[in-house]
């Protein structure tokens, strides 16, 4: 049985890297607040200038910021990466013909996740 590694890398590797990029961007940029700043309604539903104005004081990012001031079960669930990366890895085995590609992806992508945030931080602290 020969292993075609194209579809192992469709298969698992490119869903791994999806899900560390949005994690990486929902937890560690304000990428999401800046496009919900050009629609009308983002700056109402979203609570975009409350945001500012308390992360220019505090630093918080978007999702702290959700769950330190409407905290409920859904600002709970995404201001917390193991949960997104759940609630990802399952959207994507049941989107793919590969059921088992969320059990596979889910903990190499975590720990990527954690080991980039490392990685930033002592980059940050020299």
């Amino acid at each position: 049985m020969e292993l075609n590694y194209l579809n192992w890398t469709y298969d698992f590797v490119l869903p791994a890297c999806l899900n560390l990029l949005l994690l990486t961007v929902w937890f560690q940029t304000n990428a999401f607040i800046e496009y919900a700043k050009i629609l009308v309604v983002g700056n109402k539903f979203l609570k975009v200038d409350e945001f500012e104005g308390e992360s220019r004081m505090t630093g918080v990012n978007y999702p702290e910021f959700l769950q330190l001031n409407y905290n409920c079960f859904f600002t709970r669930l995404i201001s917390c990466p193991y949960c997104i990366l759940f609630w990802l890895c399952v959207v994507q085995s049941t989107a793919t013909s590969n059921p088992l590609i969320g059990i596979v992806v889910y903990y190499p992508t975590i720990f990527l996740y954690f080991l980039l945030q490392l990685i930033v931080k002592k980059i940050n602290e020299e």
